[in-house]
């Protein structure tokens, strides 16, 4: 298992987010991040070995990126996980598809449906 150190580089960007984050403790917000390794761990009676990440670049994803960082996540997720995964374009057209019926932002259907 990666351990993720508590040190975010000096100019990140979480510093613009600080007031909204104080004031809207409920909301979440999406961010990518380079990571890179800065120690690694071997445990000398058994070999095993963990690393010990820190982040190198961190940003807020907002505005028309936030949809498309938000496929590339779960796209990511579902890799991981073994999950069938759509193409972004198939997932664009189906989103669009279903738009008169279904909210794209919550997937809860409309009024009336």
């Amino acid at each position: 298992m990666t351990k993720l150190s508590n040190a975010l580089p000096k100019d990140n960007g979480l510093s613009d987010l600080n007031a909204l984050m104080i004031n809207n403790t409920e909301k979440t917000y999406l961010v990518v991040g380079i990571l890179k390794p800065t120690k690694i761990t071997t445990n000398l009676e058994t070999g095993d070995a963990e690393a010990t990440a820190s982040f190198h670049r961190l940003e807020v994803v907002t505005g028309q990126d936030l949809t498309t960082a938000d496929q590339l996540v779960r796209r990511a997720i579902e890799r991981r996980t073994g999950m069938v995964e759509l193409p972004i374009e198939t997932e664009d057209e189906l989103k669009q598809l279903l738009s008169d019926v279904i909210e794209p932002d919550t997937g809860e259907l409309k009024d009336g449906n």
